[in-house]
């Protein structure tokens, strides 16, 4: 009768083992999916941060482009309006 409750105990007790055993490798498992949501999250955030950079720097060229062209235009029509008064326009102007 004591060799089985003996048996018995330390059947449940290797259980108790295992299962502990178990959760801790479960924890750390868990640990470690967390660590890499949290880094792929910062990471996400930085690439968002340089995304919006980006954006800002095209509508920033685009602005310039606006401007730059609007000049142009300014002087081709300035390059005609002096060619119609007699003068030569540049042929730079007129490209």
């Amino acid at each position: 009768m004591l060799y089985l409750l003996t048996a018995i105990i330390c059947y449940v007790a290797g259980l108790l083992i295992s299962r502990g055993e178990q959760e801790e490798r479960l924890n750390a498992l868990a640990d470690h999916w967390r660590g890499l949501v949290r880094i792929e999250s910062e990471r996400a955030a930085r690439l968002a941060a340089e995304n919006a950079r980006l954006q800002a720097l095209i509508a920033e060229t685009q602005a310039l482009l606006a401007v730059h062209q609007q000049l142009h235009r300014q002087q081709v029509a300035l390059a005609i309006a002096r060619g119609q008064a007699g003068y030569v326009a540049p042929a730079v102007f007129l490209n």
